[in-house]
């Protein structure tokens, strides 16, 4: 379920929207970013003609007359929306613009980051989920549109963590195994193995990592993470004290030094990264 709770608004009859049973989108974007107008634009005008409700969440949250200027008049079903809290941290998104389709009891559908074609493409995935056109006419469409496939999957990395934070994990199982994996930056491996970790598939997520741990932090992190769950401890143990000074979220680190070294028996060194770790949290 899309978790409304941190969203606000001052538009009339945003509360009760979010009760109707009725199809939602709910646009991340950047009003300081050419792309993600041009997105917002766009998606306004999707939102004009469609009978859905339409959420615009601008992470920079300019007033709502700059707002105007930029994508112009708004349709009644179309919400300004703040969010009280860490877009990023919260929801697992790292890229934007996003735009995430939600079913009539909100639960996320898909999500679509900035592919080409956004117009057409979300109007015609409209139409097939509101039935006004069939599930083979719109992957003919689908399969005919060109789009370059090799944008970055990072929205869909993103998008799959989420719904396994979610409790969707079978969702997220499957939209993983449409991925195309092939030719992964090594941001984008580092992403995954995140992904592989959260659904315990640790040694997926080793094979990933060793070939570039030596060149990045966060792979070094989430190899330990890794190493540790599948019991090796040393190892996890000597790629964190590599990183123990100069890794930026301390609260994460000391936590998971304290885990190793419990593991292993030492509960004094294990007590002392958790104080550690709660004191970071204290200072944070």
């Amino acid at each position: 379920m899309f978790d409304f709770s941190k969203f606000a608004s001052q538009e009339s009859n945003f509360a009760n929207s979010l009760k109707d049973k009725k199809l939602k989108m709910v646009l991340l974007w950047r009003s300081d970013k050419q792309l993600s107008v041009k997105i917002a634009k766009n998606f306004k005008k999707i939102c004009s003609t469609k009978d859905i409700y339409c959420y615009s969440v601008d992470i920079k949250q300019i007033k709502k007359d700059e707002l105007h200027k930029l994508i112009g008049d708004l349709s009644e079903n179309f919400y300004i929306t703040l969010y009280n809290g860490d877009i990023i941290e919260d929801l697992g998104i790292y890229t934007l613009p996003v735009t995430i389709f939600l079913d009539k009891n909100n639960k996320v559908i898909d999500a679509i980051g900035y592919e080409g074609q956004y117009y057409v493409k979300i109007s015609k995935y409209l139409d097939y989920l509101t039935g006004k056109i069939s599930k083979d006419e719109y992957e003919k469409y689908s399969n005919k549109s060109v789009v370059d496939r090799r944008r970055s999957i990072l929205p869909d990395i993103n998008f799959i963590k989420r719904l396994i934070r979610d409790g969707q994990k079978d969702d997220a199982i499957k939209r993983l195994s449409s991925l195309k994996l092939d030719n992964l930056t090594n941001f984008e491996k580092v992403k995954l193995s995140e992904v592989y970790i959260l659904l315990q598939r640790y040694k997926d997520a080793v094979k990933l990592l060793e070939p570039i741990s030596d060149n990045f932090i966060d792979a070094k992190f989430y190899l330990s993470l890794a190493y540790y769950n599948i019991g090796e401890y040393d190892k996890a143990l000597n790629l964190l004290k590599s990183i123990e000074n100069i890794y930026p979220n301390k609260e994460r680190i000391y936590f998971l030094l304290g885990k190793i070294f419990k593991s292993k028996g030492d509960f004094k060194k294990g007590c002392e990264y958790f104080e550690k770790s709660c004191e970071q949290n204290l200072i944070d």
